[in-house]
């Protein structure tokens, strides 16, 4: 074998591959195609600043985000671009190899978790799972405090037609006591 082949081999069993080679692990092309569906149906955005952070959605189970670990998975930093985080052999985490990996939005995660949206300013991965948030923070980070803006989607009540509006009559007199009387 040559040089150039060893060092290929050994750069191939070092360097972890693009995520989707391991479609078990981090979700295939037809799942993030899905999750980004699911993303584009139901979060309308999320602003973070100093204060915090808003999601603004449109779905009817979402509550304020809960931390949540995710076993054999650690987050290590976030930026806008993606997310690095490192994974470890575990039982959740079986058909996926060990290292560091990048993560983007849409990507998932064991655990059916979905990647909603990267927050660096936090240090915060945005998951949702079975219709409900959850949080991964990077270790040491603070946690940020939410707001959740619900927007519904359609009409509140059906359109009922004007009627003209008029004051209800006063009420009627107590009867006079006769006993009371001059």
């Amino acid at each position: 074998m040559n040089r150039a082949a060893v060092l290929l081999w050994l750069l191939i069993q070092v360097v972890p591959g693009p995520i989707h080679a391991q479609p078990g692990c981090f979700g295939s092309v037809e799942s993030r195609k899905a999750n980004a569906a699911r993303r584009q149906r139901v979060l309308d955005f999320v602003d973070e600043d100093d204060g915090g952070i808003t999601v603004a959605h449109t779905s009817n189970t979402w509550g304020e985000p809960r931390a949540l670990r995710v076993p054999g998975i650690r987050l290590l930093e976030v930026g806008p671009a993606g997310a690095t985080v490192s994974v470890s052999v575990s039982p959740e985490t079986k058909g996926c190899r060990s290292g560091h990996r990048q993560l983007r939005v849409d990507d998932a995660l064991p655990g059916q978790l979905r990647v909603l949206a990267l927050l660096p300013r936090w240090r915060v991965m945005l998951l949702e799972r079975r219709g409900k948030l959850h949080f991964v923070s990077v270790s040491g980070g603070r946690l940020p405090r939410w707001l959740m803006a619900w927007r519904v989607d359609g009409t509140l009540a059906p359109d009922i037609p004007a009627t003209p509006w008029s004051p209800p009559p006063p009420p009627e007199p107590p009867p006079l006591d006769p006993s009371l009387q001059y």
